[in-house]
Formats: structure tokens, C-alpha cells, sequence
């Protein structure tokens, strides 16, 4: 899995929904992590998965280097 690159996990629980802090190329960088969409995975789709989804997609809206690309770029925003 791409999140095993930057953070050690047994479960996707353990991740999923949570913002982390890494070291990126001696910079750091906030990983919110995403679970793989594979059509053969139902993780996504039934809980607690499907909450976490939704939490990590929450974070993403929320954080500052998203905000600034959507003020940047009038980037519409998802409805509420």
C-alpha cells in the first residue's frame, strides 16, 4: 500500500480519518490517508471504514494548503 511509504499501521483504522505529521524530503508535510478505491475492497463502503472515509475527506476540505488552492483557483467546493 502507498500509505505504507510514510507511516507504520496493522490496521487501516489506525490511519484512516486522522491527519499525520511526516518528514517529506527534510520538510514537513501533514498526510491525510486515503483508503485504495479497488472495486474488489468493501472497506470503504461499510463501517468503520465508510465514517473514516468520510473524517479523511473532511480533513482534506479543511485544511489550509486546500483552502488556499481552492482560493487560488475558485475551485468549487463540495455541497454541504
Amino acid at each position: 500500500m502507498a500509505i505504507e511509504q510514510f507511516c507504520h499501521f496493522n490496521r487501516l483504522t489506525e490511519v484512516i480519518g486522522q491527519c499525520h505529521s511526516i518528514d517529506l524530503n527534510d520538510s514537513p508535510a501533514d498526510l491525510i490517508p486515503l483508503p485504495h478505491p479497488s472495486g474488489a475492497s468493501t472497506w470503504h463502503r461499510t463501517e468503520p471504514g465508510k465514517q473514516l472515509l468520510n473524517d479523511a475527506l473532511e480533513l482534506i476540505h479543511r485544511h489550509p494548503a486546500w483552502q488556499q488552492l481552492i482560493d487560488n483557483h475558485s475551485i468549487p467546493t463540495r455541497p454541504r
